[in-house]
């Protein structure tokens, strides 16, 4: 039979192991449950993160989205129009044999004449002015290129049209008819270039083109250039 202090001594003892066991189970049920308010925090985090960027990211995506539907649709507006004044122009040279004349009549001009889709109007080839959501103060210029010869430098402004890539000026005759379209951004310049001139004919430079029906120099600063549009000489 055990003595008074042999039990005595059994039921410390059982108490002393039981008591570190206990502690283990408390801190790891303790950890346990820190870690839970710990990612239920980082979710949260995130929870409010992303209710606070997500509008602001679709906004930006649909507003890109938006520029660059705009800007197609800008393109294919003028190309368009571009196809519409080379019908015109094909009939007001068929009719009157000259591209320098208004029902006819020689029209009398220093070196460029700007008002030439007004001439197209009156004569009722074309049943609205010149007009581009792409550029403002689009214009249909008639110039004279008496002067010009195949060696004639191409520069965007001359007048002289490098037509088939092969390094001279292809505009030899008494007149041309040309599209000013200014303020113009660089890619949408070079996207119409893309659309007019097939096949593609590569820039001569950085942010420019001076072969093809399509020609524009490098953008200002502000990022915007002039384009100009071969239609038609004689």
């Amino acid at each position: 039979m055990e003595s008074d202090f042999d039990l005595r001594l059994s039921e410390l003892t059982g108490v002393c192991l039981a008591a570190p066991r206990q502690n283990i189970t408390f801190e790891l049920m303790r950890r346990q449950a820190f870690s839970i308010l710990e990612l239920v925090g980082v979710l949260a985090i995130l929870a409010i993160l992303t209710s606070l960027l997500l509008p602001r990211i679709t906004h930006v995506v649909h507003q890109q989205a938006t520029r660059q539907s705009i800007s197609e649709a800008q393109i294919t507006e003028t190309v368009i129009a571009l196809q519409s004044l080379n019908t015109a122009l094909n009939a007001h040279l068929a009719q009157y044999g000259c591209l320098a004349c208004q029902n006819g009549n020689p029209l009398v001009f220093p070196e460029t004449y700007d008002a030439f889709s007004q001439v197209l109007l009156v004569e009722g080839f074309i049943e609205r002015p010149f007009q581009l959501s792409i550029s403002k103060g689009c214009l249909l210029r008639l110039r004279k290129t008496s002067a010009l010869t195949a060696a004639s430098p191409i520069d965007g402004l001359n007048g002289a049209y490098d037509l088939d890539s092969d390094g001279k000026n292809d505009v030899i005759g008494a007149t041309l008819v040309e599209a000013i379209l200014p303020e113009v951004t660089e890619p949408e310049a070079r996207a119409l270039k893309d659309r007019i001139d097939h096949p593609q004919i590569p820039s001569e430079g950085p942010n420019r083109a001076l072969s093809g029906r399509v020609v524009y120099l490098a953008p200002r600063p502000d990022g915007r250039t002039e384009i100009h549009i071969y239609l038609m000489h004689k």
